[in-house]
């Protein structure tokens, strides 16, 4: 019996310095453990004057200048705005946070682009129409100049014809006053009807 027990103890022995053998094995073929890293601290929020600073160089940034200008001009010129809107809209605007203006001015950008797309669009057309409108009117005065060219030329033939005919009348009117009389003629030194006619024709053109 205590041969048997004796045997038990040195077997479980055995299987202890065996485990603990292992154990230790394990341990020296393992990594070594990452050191872990320490959280990163929370960013602090900006300070007042940090705020008030960066509010101040988008109020007075170049953009900004100009999107104000352009404000205070339309508050001046559109019938949309009353007297004092100007002043409201401005101040409305100096009150709004860094983020909130950088947000008004991406805004005031797009739109700036629409309008110069709009004006681009009414300078193309207005100049079509001034060129239709030249166009028109060159027309027009070449129709008058054949007009009145025509009216000359009609006028100037009338006339000639007039000439003409009045020419044509007074030789008419000469040739029966030759032939007409029965006294002698001191003038022409004949008696008429005795064969000798003078006549003098005064041709139209």
């Amino acid at each position: 019996m205590l041969a048997l027990q004796r045997k038990m103890i040195g077997g479980i022995s055995l299987v202890a310095l065996s485990c603990l053998a292992l154990a230790l094995a394990c341990h020296a073929q393992a990594p070594p453990a990452t050191p872990t890293a320490p959280a990163a601290a929370p960013a602090s929020p900006p300070s007042q004057a940090q705020i008030d600073a960066e509010h101040a160089e988008i109020w007075n940034s170049p953009d900004m200048l100009r999107a104000r200008a352009w404000l205070l001009d339309y508050c001046n010129t559109s019938k949309k705005c009353k007297p004092g809107d100007a002043e409201k809209y401005t101040t409305e605007l100096e009150n709004l946070s860094p983020i909130q203006m950088k947000l008004w001015l991406m805004k005031f950008d797009e739109e700036e682009e629409e309008r110069k797309q709009q004006r681009d669009i009414w300078q193309q057309a207005h100049a079509a129409a001034l060129q239709h409108a030249q166009a028109a009117n060159r027309a027009t005065q070449k129709s008058y100049s054949a007009i009145d060219s025509e009216e000359t030329a009609a006028a100037n033939q009338d006339q000639q014809q007039l000439n003409y005919e009045q020419n044509l009348e007074d030789t008419e009117s000469a040739d029966k006053q030759l032939e007409a009389g029965d006294a002698y003629n001191p003038g022409l030194g004949y008696f008429p009807g005795d064969g000798v006619h003078y006549h003098f024709h005064l041709y139209g053109p």
